[in-house]
């Protein structure tokens, strides 16, 4: 039986040689299947959201999209040895930018070369994404139930 995080594991084992960025759409908001998702993968979690743009408070709105690939180059540059990231909540930066903005900063950013493997997982935009073999669409029936072990799990 295949399991949902499958079609993530044979895109990033395709990329060895060659790190990418990738999209993973869920149909819901679920941090607790990203922090799964990270923690099945052996790669870094980051929550671009509390890490970056609670920090900047009312500002947070004026961050550049060029923001959140500077939290990737920080991962890769504090720690040269990770396996790769997740780096969940970009949806709320991509939020407050334009739509045409938002479309360009992920046709541009998604399947593009990365120092280390990269996972956006999106819940809201995900048919923003462009199609193509870095988009990576996981049906709601693949994955676990949301239920309250789920919850408790990612709160820790």
């Amino acid at each position: 039986m295949k399991r949902w995080i499958d079609p993530i594991e044979e895109a990033l084992a395709g990329m060895r040689d060659e790190p990418r960025a990738l999209a993973v759409i869920l149909s819901g908001y679920r941090p607790d299947l990203v922090l799964a998702m990270a923690d099945a993968l052996g790669l870094r979690h980051r929550d671009f959201r509390r890490e970056v743009m609670a920090p900047a408070g009312a500002g947070a709105a004026e961050l550049p999209l060029s923001s959140i690939d500077a939290t990737i180059r920080s991962v890769h540059t504090d720690d040269p040895a990770a396996a790769g990231i997740v780096l969940q909540n970009v949806e709320a930066l991509l939020a407050v930018a334009s739509a045409q903005d938002r479309a360009s900063w992920l046709a541009e950013f998604v399947g593009s070369a990365q120092p280390l493997p990269v996972i956006l997982p999106f819940a809201l935009f995900g048919d923003d994404v462009p199609a193509g073999p870095h988009r990576i669409a996981i049906a709601p029936d693949a994955v676990p139930r949301d239920n309250l072990m789920m919850r408790l799990w990612s709160a820790s």
